[in-house]
């Protein structure tokens, strides 16, 4: 995210288009793709836990001993913490977070 800022740093601070503007403007797009892909992986993840958790509710439990109901219910609220791709801890991957890192920057 640094060197994002500080891309569109050099970026704004130049006044003629030059090479060196173009090729800052590149190396600015290419950063915002690569940052796009990583969170996106992460938004995937959330999403299969979310069609996971949707798939097992909508079963037919009901037609089912008691042994795999419980199973169920241990698999729902497993299902309920969602597992998060983050950096570090600072930054969970998914695509609301990217949306907010290309608006303020």
């Amino acid at each position: 995210m640094t060197t994002l800022s500080v891309t569109l740093v050099k970026v704004a601070s130049q006044a003629n288009i030059s090479g060196q503007l173009i090729k800052d403007i590149v190396f600015l797009l290419a950063q915002l793709v690569h940052i796009f892909f990583f969170l996106l992986q992460g938004q995937f993840v959330l999403n299969a836990n979310d069609e996971f958790a949707e798939s097992i509710y909508n079963t037919f439990w009901y037609n089912t001993n008691t042994r795999t109901k419980l199973l169920l219910v241990l698999v729902l609220r497993s299902c309920s913490s969602a597992p998060n791709l983050s950096a570090g801890g600072l930054l969970v991957f998914n695509l609301k977070n990217f949306s907010e890192a290309s608006i303020s920057s």
